[in-house]
């Protein structure tokens, strides 16, 4: 199999792709994010990625408010979660990956976005807090590091369709290694 380029993507399957990418750290991100005072704020965020891979996807979907409540409830957990929670590595680098998928809703430089949400996820792998624990950091950077070519291949295969299944069952391994952690 001949190596993948990022610059053989487009605008609509690169944002796709980065909007998978936030999808699947969302896992442990919404985790991280109940274990502390702030709640469930992680679903709107996760609504507002959702919405961008569906207008990615070609449906029919209003950006505009989806997108900026998500958005900014992306920006408020970013300076809400707490700086001396173990797991703040991870969950900054994480965010970074969903700021690149907020990113794609707007006309911007494909490559650039998709390499950008690529390296905050593979860095927030990089930092898992789980070093000491069950889900040691170099399973989930294996692990990153897989989803990461399964996407890019899917979508050249497949298509944006493929990815929306793929990235809920991958979010799914991130959730169960974060409530591993027994985050409290």
């Amino acid at each position: 199999m001949k190596p993948i380029t990022l610059n053989a993507f487009d605008f609509q399957n690169a944002g796709a792709i980065c909007c998978a990418t936030a999808i699947r750290l969302g896992g442990a991100l919404d985790v991280m994010t109940r274990s502390t005072h702030l709640g469930n704020a992680y679903s709107r965020v996760d609504c507002g990625v959702q919405a961008v891979l569906a207008w990615h996807q070609d449906e029919e979907v209003c950006l505009d408010d989806t997108v900026s409540e998500g958005f900014a409830a992306s920006w408020h957990l970013s300076t809400a979660f707490p700086r001396d929670h173990f797991a703040f590595p991870f969950f900054q680098s994480g965010g970074k990956a969903v700021a690149f998928a907020f990113m794609t809703s707007r006309e911007t430089d494909p490559e650039e976005q998709l390499r950008g949400a690529l390296h905050a996820a593979t860095e927030a792998a990089e930092s898992w807090p789980g070093s000491n624990r069950e889900g040691s950091t170099l399973e989930i950077l294996n692990f990153e590091e897989e989803c990461q070519r399964e996407s890019l291949i899917k979508v050249q295969e497949f298509g944006i369709g493929a990815l929306r299944d793929l990235a809920i069952s991958q979010a799914s391994v991130y959730r169960r290694a974060a409530e591993s952690l027994h985050i409290r």
